[in-house]
């Protein structure tokens, strides 16, 4: 032991840190709220079709296991995401390295196709200068605006 530990007495032996503490948070208030969870399902305090008890959940979870109906079903989403994520990425992938390989004079900003956007869209809730910056070609650094019958003005950086 040392001088320290002696001096402090049992008090501050027994006092847990704060480590060990979050640790045990960790591990207690996750299962606080499944026995909670359990209790609640068992004596009918919850609606037990939309909130089953972690018993059963596990005991079907296991039931899925054993007759393989659960893997065959985790086997299919994974397909639909596979496929899900080729035809998303594809035609992706195809666009831009298109929009890369264009000549550095071709190149327009990509703001005239925002700015093709009717104003009923949900971009008009967006504050004042959010809005303006999606129809102008650039986004120069606009002038707040707290009355909106007034126009912004754009201010040009010298």
């Amino acid at each position: 032991m040392s001088v320290q530990t002696i001096a402090s007495g049992p008090r501050a032996a027994a006092r847990m840190s704060a480590r060990s503490r979050d640790r045990l948070l960790n591990v207690v208030s996750p299962l606080a709220l499944l026995l909670v969870w359990e209790l609640c399902a068992r004596f009918h305090f919850i609606d037990t079709r939309f909130f089953p008890a972690p018993s059963s959940v596990i005991g079907t979870l296991i039931d899925m296991l054993r007759t393989g109906e659960l893997v065959t079903h985790t086997a299919i989403s994974m397909q639909r995401l596979a496929y899900g994520t080729i035809l998303g990425a594809l035609p992706a992938l195809i666009l831009g390295i298109a929009m890369a390989t264009r000549s550095p004079g071709s190149r327009r900003p990509t703001a005239p196709t925002t700015s093709k956007l009717p104003m009923w869209l949900p971009i008009r809730n967006a504050p004042r200068p959010v809005a303006s910056c999606a129809r102008i070609k650039s986004c120069p650094s606009i002038e707040m605006s707290n009355n909106s019958s007034r126009p912004l003005t754009r201010k040009t950086r010298s």
